[in-house]
């Protein structure tokens, strides 16, 4: 059974998403803009959530033995990883230029892996790559 508490919790909350959305919507060109921007709300957001990811799964290493150990090491790792690719290693945030070689491997000229161009459009799986592109 829901409380009245419950209730005009959920009704603040709802308020205060409206709010925000509704800021967002007159501050920017569009609200799909402001949301899904480099270094925008979403992409933050996502970002924050591999970065806690990473600092729970570094705790519970750090708390574990053995096996169990080894595999919130590799966790902690791969959020790391997740977190620098989701914000470009932070360069969106530092603002700082992407190294000219390896701008001319990315297909946004950020300085991620994902976006390399031999990543891109299945260009791997129609065999359209060879080792000279590098």
């Amino acid at each position: 059974m829901v409380n009245d508490s419950s209730r005009k919790e959920a009704f603040f909350f709802a308020l205060l998403g409206g709010i925000l959305f509704l800021s967002l919507a007159l501050t920017k060109e569009s609200l799909a803009e402001s949301l899904t921007e480099e270094a925008g709300i979403i992409e933050t957001i996502g970002a924050l959530g591999f970065l806690l990811a990473m600092v729970l799964a570094a705790t519970i290493a750090w708390r574990s033995r053995g096996v169990v150990r080894v595999y919130f090491v590799v966790w902690t790792a791969l959020a790391l990883i997740f977190f620098g690719e989701e914000t470009s290693w932070l360069q969106h945030y530092l603002d700082f230029d992407t190294p000219s070689v390896y701008r001319e491997l990315n297909a946004q000229g950020e300085l991620n892996i994902h976006n390399l161009v031999p990543l891109q459009g299945g260009s791997l799986v129609d065999g359209e790559i060879s080792i000279e592109t590098f």
